[in-house]
């Protein structure tokens, strides 16, 4: 697992079994997706989740420049590991 070790301390830490659950939470993902792209002055006009591909897909209201794209797209993965495209 990605995160194996990560996880294994935190139970050390706090006694708590860790789960992790295999499907994301569509909704927390979609919040951070707009979170991102507000940050950037972009609106996103609708974000999906792509389970085939397990990313992220966001089409905007208005033109978004390939560098905006690209940081955009790299703080969600930063922060998600998941990849976002544009459409």
């Amino acid at each position: 697992s990605l995160y194996a070790k990560e996880i294994e301390q935190l139970k050390k830490e706090t006694g708590w079994d860790v789960l992790v659950n295999q499907t994301p939470n569509q909704q927390e993902l979609q919040n951070k997706v707009k979170e991102i792209c507000w940050q950037y002055e972009i609106v996103p006009s609708k974000v999906s989740y792509m389970p085939l591909t397990q990313s992220m897909q966001v089409k905007c209201c208005e033109e978004v420049s390939q560098d905006q794209k690209d940081k955009i797209s790299e703080a969600f993965e930063k922060m998600t590991c998941m990849r976002l495209d544009f459409k």
